[in-house]
């Protein structure tokens, strides 16, 4: 939150960028249907879970570099789980570790005497660190076996900033028009796209977000409206705005 008054709300964006998506990943233990993948895949539909809920059951992923990190989401999912309602339930206790090599371990997160009982946790760091491998370690969990949705690093990469979008192709269903199907060429260091679109160019208020894919179909559109879009391209390294275009 802002501690003085902003006029430029694109001020707000602390510029942190998402560096873990479908990076690699290691783990104590892994059941076959729901993987360590299934942690950085941003859907929160699926999850990574160990085969136990024990103290010492970790997750670890790779950055494939040295990364500045600003701050970590944890996203708690329950598997096995024999608990019915939230009264009276014990809160998550663990501990997130980086390191630069894969051996010598540090501390980043220490909640191993929490009590709260938060499935999302969200931490900012008091003061940037810089890391290739972070891991969450298992103390206890409230039932079930250690699992997670999302286990989410956010900063900065050392790269450039995804080329601009300067153009792409737009094909509205003639026989539905509330129907539209885009398709642009992949960017390179672009992680996903944010498709902006409006009734007017300077309002864009609504928005789809993909990741790797570079054809959607829309269908959402008023019926007799005409409509402008954009197509954002971000990647670990920042946001680079694409360019308005009606079709």
């Amino acid at each position: 939150m802002p501690d003085h008054q902003v006029k430029d709300l694109d001020k707000l964006h602390p510029d942190w960028m998402l560096l873990s998506y479908a990076k690699k990943s290691d783990a104590s233990s892994t059941l076959k249907q729901h993987p360590q993948m299934d942690a950085f895949n941003e859907d929160v539909r699926t999850y990574w879970s160990s085969k136990t809920g024990e103290k010492g059951e970790w997750l670890s992923v790779d950055l494939d570099s040295q990364k500045t990190i600003n701050a970590i989401q944890i996203n708690f999912t329950e598997n096995n789980t024999e608990l019915f309602g939230r009264k009276g339930v014990l809160g998550q206790q663990y501990l997130v570790e980086y390191s630069a090599d894969n051996k010598t371990w540090k501390t980043l997160v220490d909640q191993t005497n929490s009590q709260e009982d938060r499935t999302h946790q969200f931490h900012v760091l008091d003061t940037p660190i810089k890391a290739r491998y972070l891991k969450v370690v298992n103390y206890r969990v409230p039932g079930g076996m250690f699992a997670i949705s999302g286990f989410r690093i956010f900063g900065k990469g050392n790269g450039k900033k995804p080329d601009q979008i300067k153009s792409f192709e737009m094909n509205r269903d003639k026989l539905d028009t509330r129907n539209i199907t885009l398709s642009w060429k992949p960017q390179p260091n672009a992680t996903g796209y944010n498709i902006r679109f409006g009734i007017a160019p300077d309002k864009l208020y609504r928005s789809y977000m993909v990741y790797k894919n570079t054809k959607i179909t829309i269908r959402s559109l008023d019926k007799d409206t005409k409509y402008w879009f954009v197509i954002d391209a971000f990647g670990e390294n920042g946001i680079t705005p694409g360019i308005n275009q009606t079709e």
